[in-house]
Parts: C-alpha cells; sequence; structure tokens
C-alpha cells in the first residue's frame, strides 16, 4: 500500500508498512431482448493503514454502476452508463511549505457520472470504439487529480 508524505514543496508516495483492505462486489447482467442487455454492480471497500489506523487515502467506500447496452447490429453496440463512487479519505495539509504547516483529515465529495460508448466491430481483430464520459459535466474534488468535466475519447482495440 502507498501513503503520501509531503516534504514542503512537493508530494512524495511511500510504501505503508502494514495495511488491511477487505470488500466485496456484486455484478448483475441480464439480457432483455436479443439486443437489449442490461448491467448493475455494486462494490464497497473498507481499508487501513495499520500503522496510523486511518483510512488508506482515496479510496471510494463505494461505487455503483448501472449499464445499459443496446447491440444495433451484430458489429456495432452502444451503451450508457451511470456511475457512483463514494466518498474518499484523505489528509488535507493546510499552509503546505510555511512554518505553520498543518495536516486534518478530510473526504472528497461523492460523484456520479454519465458516460457513453460506442464499439464497431471493424474485423475479428480490431474494435473500433469511441465515447463521452462525465456527460453532464459533473464537478469532481480536485484533490482527485482530474477536474476535466466531459470528456471525449476514440481509439482502437487490436488483438493478436
Amino acid at each position: 500500500m502507498i501513503s503520501e508524505t509531503n516534504t514542503g514543496a512537493y508530494y512524495t508516495f511511500v510504501n505503508t508498512p502494514k495495511a488491511s483492505t477487505y470488500g466485496t462486489e456484486l455484478s448483475i447482467s441480464q439480457n432483455l431482448t436479443d439486443s437489449l442487455g442490461v448491467n448493475f454492480n455494486w462494490a464497497e471497500l473498507r481499508t487501513n493503514d495499520d500503522t496510523t489506523d486511518k483510512d488508506l487515502e482515496f479510496n471510494p467506500d463505494r461505487i455503483i454502476g448501472a449499464k445499459l447496452t443496446f447491440e444495433a447490429t451484430s458489429d456495432i453496440d452502444t451503451s450508457i452508463g451511470v456511475r457512483y463512487v463514494g466518498e474518499q479519505y484523505y489528509k488535507e495539509t493546510i499552509n503546505r511549505g510555511t512554518p505553520t504547516e498543518s495536516t486534518k483529515d478530510s473526504t472528497t465529495n461523492a460523484y456520479t457520472t454519465i458516460d457513453w460508448n460506442l464499439n464497431y466491430d471493424y474485423s475479428k481483430q480490431v474494435t473500433l470504439y469511441v465515447g463521452i464520459n462525465n456527460l453532464s459535466g459533473e464537478k469532481i474534488d480536485d484533490i482527485l487529480g482530474s477536474s476535466s468535466g466531459r470528456y471525449y475519447f476514440a481509439g482502437a482495440k487490436i488483438t493478436f
């Protein structure tokens, strides 16, 4: 496990000597028709840095998702999904790099995103895809390192 160490001007990460994690996951998929399917997943995670007796930083306590997939043809499918990511513990640094620097226990806000993607099986070895994550432009805490709002992507998956 990794924990954060503040050296004043920058962060560095070090291994945590002893940590515990436990959780459970549930996933259910069901075809509603020949071309329409639904998926639901739920994950609960509990973490502990055994040296500080605090949660491990930046590990959400809960992630819940649901996705609806439509197979338009044998080569094209599209899906839209919603994903909830729960609060995450972190140690906030106050007055970083000053003589009055201190830390306090904090949590990020939970957030929910809506994501869409389209896949095209160009051949048996090549799948092309496009998508938009965070369709609603949900604000995500800056401390998590990504507050990009809505973002677009495209790519190819090649198997050998």
